[in-house]
């Protein structure tokens, strides 16, 4: 049995041993950021807080276009008057609608 599953049994038999688990491991988690972050030097944070940003623009864009698809707005044709629009489709041309150019 490896460290990782003795580890992940005794947190699913013992709520006490993972919340004092989980925040120790909150904690270095946070250490070794604030580690890597005073080595930085301010152009690179900049640099990274830009390209996140950029990512982050991208991630809104994509989940934009899988929600509501790529395809463009279809303009309204100028040569129509206001009250006329374009045909709506098979079964209400059937019907007699007559309001297309």
């Amino acid at each position: 049995m490896t460290a990782y599953e003795k580890i992940k049994k005794r947190c699913a038999e013992d709520p006490e041993f993972r919340a004092r688990y989980l925040r120790m491991k909150a904690k270095n988690n946070q250490a070794v950021r604030d580690r890597a972050k005073a080595k930085m030097t301010p152009e690179q944070i900049e640099e990274r807080r830009k390209r996140n940003e950029e990512k982050r623009i991208a991630a809104v864009k994509a989940a934009h276009e899988r929600k509501y698809g790529s395809k463009p707005k279809q303009e309204r044709r100028p040569d129509l008057p206001w009250w006329k629009k374009d045909k709506p489709g098979r079964i209400v041309s059937l019907c007699g609608w007559n309001g297309w150019g």
